[in-house]
């Protein structure tokens, strides 16, 4: 138990640095989310919305041309399913890219050495 306390110890006195180091690269993959753009289509292509990483919608087009029959039963939807697209997008560019958050990180080994000490699960 006093390996694990002074591992724990040790691992402690790095924790400032660490945050810091996960600041820093939360604050750039913000930067970077915000910076992309994801588009979604509805209705066949009748609507296609886009939008930022931060989740502002850009534009919203709408297919030239359309009916004003095509306007009212279609086009809601065809918006509605395009907004969803774009957000799909967002949200799996964002999981896919979360993990670089961390990369770097010695949190397997403070969650090892909690759980040796009794203080949680085992990661």
């Amino acid at each position: 138990m006093f390996k694990e306390l002074g591992q724990m110890m040790q691992l402690m006195r790095t924790l400032p640095q660490q945050a810091g180091q996960l600041q820093e690269k939360m604050t750039r993959y913000s930067e970077q989310l915000a910076a992309q753009r994801f588009k979604g289509r509805g209705g066949q292509g009748l609507a296609e919305v886009e939008i930022s990483g931060a989740m502002a919608v850009l534009s919203c087009t709408i297919k030239p041309g359309i009916t004003l029959a095509e306007v009212e039963t279609q086009l809601p939807n065809a918006i509605v399913e395009a907004m969803n697209g774009a957000l799909h997008q967002a949200q799996e560019y964002s999981a896919k890219n979360m993990g670089q958050l961390t990369d770097g990180l010695d949190l397997q080994k403070l969650q090892g050495l909690a759980a040796a000490m009794g203080l949680g699960k085992p990661g």
